[in-house]
Parts: structure tokens; C-alpha cells; sequence
């Protein structure tokens, strides 16, 4: 049988403002022997895509993804998955800068509260995982050091964490 082959994947915009730009990953073409095909996106910091270090999503049979970023330069990937379970990864996009969302830290914790809540509310579990994922690995990277005090809180922890049972359990 044949592994899902012969598409591609890509972002839209190209780059943005940190947790206020929604990206969309789409995925186009692909075909393999056993249908359905489901697709997993994943994004990583930085201009290399690591696959194993990447945020994924939970496999979904819509072949693209929506989700808000903090700042930093991003890379995004596909996992496309057949029936039988044979996995491709697309080739990994990157993109332009996301541009920080403001100046201050009660500018960057308002808007990351607003994002958290709005996808808590829309029950995004997979958009709430890719926006944590972002703040985090944000600071190995050093883009993310102003919020390095915000997201070692434990506020920030049970905010995520709440948001997340909150998108899960509806």
C-alpha cells in the first residue's frame, strides 16, 4: 500500500502580531491507497522545523488548522495519516516573524488572557495546546524572556490548565 504522498501544505499570512493573528495551515493534494486521510499540524520556534520537539495538534480529518502564536520566528509541519496508519510529514514552512502583541507585560498578559478564553470558550483544546506550546518554547529560544516570570507563575499554569479542561470537557 501507498503511504500518503504527492501534496503540499502552507501558511497564511506569512507573519503577524503575537496571540492576536490567527494562522491557517492547509494541506492540499495528498492521496494514498487506504482513505481516509487524517492530518496532525505541528509548529515549532525557529527556522527549522524539529519534528520530535514540535506542538502537534490531535489528528483531524479537516486537512487544515487555525491557531494564534507568541512572538518569534515559527516553523510549521504536517503529519498526514492514512487509514492503515502509515504516516508522511509534509515538508516543514517556514515563516516570517511574529511580531510582539506589545510593550509591556500587562499588554502581553491581557492579550494572552483574551486568546486563552476565547478558545477556552470555543471548546479549541488543539488551540489552546499550540498557544501554550508557543509561550513555552519561546523561552529557550530568548524571544519569549520578558514572559519567562509571567509563564513560570502559577497563575499562568492554571489559567492553561483550566482553559484546557474548559475546551476538552465541552
Amino acid at each position: 500500500a501507498r503511504a500518503p504522498n504527492g501534496g503540499e501544505c502552507g501558511i497564511s499570512p506569512g507573519g503577524g502580531t503575537a496571540l492576536s493573528t490567527e494562522f491557517e495551515y492547509a494541506c492540499s493534494r495528498w492521496s494514498a491507497d487506504s482513505l481516509p486521510l487524517k492530518y496532525s499540524f505541528g509548529t515549532h520556534s525557529g527556522s527549522a522545523f524539529a519534528k520530535l520537539d514540535a506542538a502537534w495538534s490531535p489528528p483531524v480529518y479537516l486537512g487544515k488548522f487555525k491557531f494564534r502564536l507568541d512572538a518569534g520566528s515559527w516553523a510549521c509541519g504536517a503529519k498526514v495519516i492514512d487509514a492503515a496508519g502509515a504516516i508522511t510529514v509534509s515538508a516543514y514552512t517556514s515563516f516570517l516573524s511574529v511580531v510582539s502583541a506589545g510593550d509591556s507585560e500587562d499588554d502581553a498578559s491581557a492579550a494572552l488572557d483574551s486568546v486563552m478564553e476565547g478558545l477556552g470558550f470555543l471548546g479549541d483544546g488543539g488551540g489552546v495546546m499550540h498557544l501554550t506550546s508557543s509561550v513555552v518554547q519561546g523561552f529557550s529560544t530568548g524571544t519569549g524572556a520578558r514572559r519567562r516570570l509571567l509563564a513560570s507563575s502559577a497563575a499562568f499554569r492554571m489559567r492553561s490548565r483550566r482553559m484546557l479542561l474548559r475546551a476538552v470537557v465541552t
